[in-house]
């Protein structure tokens, strides 16, 4: 029977894999300004880091009907694909904070610190799990998973990840913000789309510790479905169905038209007044890369 749910666990995951990839890459062809390149791939890169992610625990769930935990080829891929997991999450959640962080300030030098503050908690991790090495594949109802013989539990492994994971939701959170400085029906869709679609699946791994023992089990499965739902959901906001688009009047708006958005805080004054073109910019921000 495990074997069984395995190979669907695992079916699931290379089906949101494909839909993972498939987000980045219509990302990735949406035309933009050359300024705002940088930060739209950041957010195709981290759809494929979490692509790359559901591939790996498809491959491993896989590899388990072929290979036994106890093969000797595990103690290299079982530590292996562990710390690659850890990298590509790193990776995609730089990805995202960067395409907030930027969309929100327009710094564009972001990407460098933020992307060296996710290295070192890589390497923070990484070392961590090292030093509670050996590991071994351990085989529940849903997945093969790796873990070590020491307990991560006594280590700073869970609260890292807690930060790194609320780091994320305040992201989103902010990326929410962005629905009340737009007016164009077509922005407000997507923002609110996507922010209650992310902080679903952001929210879906402390839930785990809070449901009852009977539903632990079968929790695994349940987050790769949130996963994928709040990825297609993603898919449709930016990407709408023609029926969806004629329901709800959702047409494109033009690039940097700035009718489109309003500015609480800032009333239009002269051209070279500060504030007024730092509103504008914002405008433009959001039109080119929501």
């Amino acid at each position: 029977m495990t074997s069984v749910s395995l190979l669907a666990s695992a079916l699931v995951g290379v089906f949101s894999a494909a839909v993972y990839a498939y987000v980045g890459i219509r990302f990735l062809r949406r035309d933009v300004a050359r300024e705002d390149q940088l930060p739209a791939t950041a957010f195709a890169v981290s759809w494929h880091a979490l692509a790359a992610v559901s591939g790996v625990g498809a491959l491993r769930n896989l590899a388990v009907a072929a290979l036994p935990p106890s093969h000797a080829v595990w103690t290299v891929a079982g530590p292996a694909s562990l710390f690659l997991d850890v990298f590509l999450l790193c990776v995609g959640f730089w990805g995202f904070l960067y395409y907030v962080a930027f969309l929100i300030s327009g710094w564009r030098r972001l990407a460098v610190p933020l992307g060296l503050a996710y290295g070192l908690a890589f390497v923070v991790v990484a070392s961590s799990l090292w030093e509670l090495r050996p590991f071994e594949l351990e085989i529940t109802k849903w997945a093969a998973s790796v873990r070590t013989e020491g307990d991560a539990a006594t280590t700073h492994i869970p609260a890292l990840f807690v930060l790194l994971l609320v780091v994320q939701l305040i992201a989103t959170a902010a990326y929410a913000s962005l629905l009340f400085r737009v007016r164009e029906r077509m922005l407000r869709f997507r923002i609110a789309v996507v922010a209650v679609s992310l902080t679903a699946w952001f929210v879906s791994p402390f839930l785990s510790g809070v449901l009852p023992a009977g539903l632990r089990e079968d929790w695994p499965l349940a987050q790769r479905f949130i996963g994928l739902a709040a990825a297609l959901a993603i898919l449709t906001a930016f990407d709408p169905p023609q029926r969806l688009a004629s329901a709800f009047h959702l047409s494109e708006p033009p690039k940097g038209d700035s009718t489109q958005f309003h500015s609480p805080r800032v009333a239009p004054t002269t051209p070279d007044d500060w504030h007024e073109r730092k509103a504008a910019r914002l405008r433009e921000r959001i039109s080119e890369l929501v």
